[in-house]
């Protein structure tokens, strides 16, 4: 246990070449509550190392903190996700930029990762209170109304995201709806038909409480801009 302990304390969790995991899972049987001190210390050092997120790193710290799951026991994984790991990843959603015709440039793919620490239900509930899909509803419908893409170009840039998504996701409603409303936008568009995200609880910040666009070919008799409700 000194041993132990003297290596968790001096261990830098973004720079140690062997993970932590490594070298203290084989000891917790033979410890039995023993280590609990010793989990605890870790415990601090990986939310301590959770602070400002950076997309290339978001594998590298997933991979690092999911090995102790178990090690933690269910009532201290579930404070350090919610204390540690949410705010995080709430960082990792503010930090993505949806730019169409761009496809997802590994920011949002990274915060997806993380469905296997977060469950799928709390990972919608986050997406939802950071307007998420809001904005990237909000970015569909700029470039329809800007760009006029094709619909093959919308669609497949649409289905990009999309797959990003694990079944799980888009099981629930929160997700679901701002995906299909999305698919719909695309369809009104491509008939010259106005595309509309009515305000609602996804609205993020800086942006008015909606937005209404025009297509191209209703542009093409008479471009009336976009107007706000």
């Amino acid at each position: 246990m000194p041993k132990l302990s003297a290596a968790a304390e001096s261990w830098e969790p973004r720079w140690e070449p062997v993970p932590c995991h490594a070298w203290v899972h084989p000891w917790i049987p033979l410890l039995g509550r023993r280590h609990e001190p010793l989990v605890a210390t870790v415990r601090c050092k990986l939310g301590n190392a959770l602070v400002g997120w950076r997309a290339p790193r978001a594998t590298a710290d997933h991979d690092m903190v999911l090995p102790w799951k178990d090690a933690f026991g269910p009532a201290a994984w579930e404070e350090f996700v919610g204390r540690h790991v949410v705010p995080y990843l709430r960082q990792g959603l503010r930090a993505v930029r949806v730019t169409p015709p761009k496809q997802e440039d590994g920011g949002f793919g990274g915060v997806m990762r993380w469905l296997s620490v977060v469950p799928a239900r709390d990972m919608a509930r986050l997406l939802e209170e950071e307007g998420f899909l809001g904005k990237w509803q909000d970015a569909l419908c700029r470039w329809l109304w800007a760009a006029r893409p094709t619909v093959a170009e919308a669609t497949a840039w649409h289905e990009g995201w999309k797959r990003l998504l694990t079944p799980e996701l888009l099981a629930d409603e929160r997700v679901r709806a701002p995906i299909e409303a999305g698919l719909q936008k695309i369809s009104r568009a491509a008939q010259g038909l106005e595309i509309y995200r009515p305000p609602g609880r996804e609205q993020h910040a800086g942006q008015a409480s909606s937005w209404r666009y025009r297509s191209r070919r209703r542009a093409a008799f008479g471009r009336g801009g976009n107007s706000r409700h």
